[in-house]
């Protein structure tokens, strides 16, 4: 992120999101994402993400962009899932740190 842009970053990993999700032809799956991508704004904009966390989202979703570009979907969905989990072990030490 340069120069802390979060603004920037959120509105290239909102374009990542919707050109897979444009790729399903799923309509529901695109309200979900675009539901869950606003709720997730809030908490990078609370500043709760910090720029190494968005770091390593962004590395996390060139590689699933170069399973996709590859045609590898079995690297794209191995990719996604580690990114899914990755997002949530870094959701949970939040939560931790945010606990008494």
């Amino acid at each position: 992120i340069k120069n802390g842009d979060r603004g920037a970053y959120m509105a290239l990993d909102l374009k990542f999101h919707d050109e897979i999700v444009s790729a399903t032809d799923n309509a529901v799956l695109a309200d979900v994402i675009r539901m869950l991508h606003q709720r997730a704004g809030r908490i990078w904009n609370l500043q709760l993400w910090t720029n190494a966390d968005l770091r390593v989202t962004q590395l996390e979703h060139e590689e699933i962009f170069a399973a996709l570009k590859s045609g590898d979907a079995d690297a794209a969905s191995a990719a996604a899932m580690e990114r899914r989990t990755n997002a949530a072990a870094m959701q949970r030490a939040r939560d931790c740190k945010a606990s008494p």
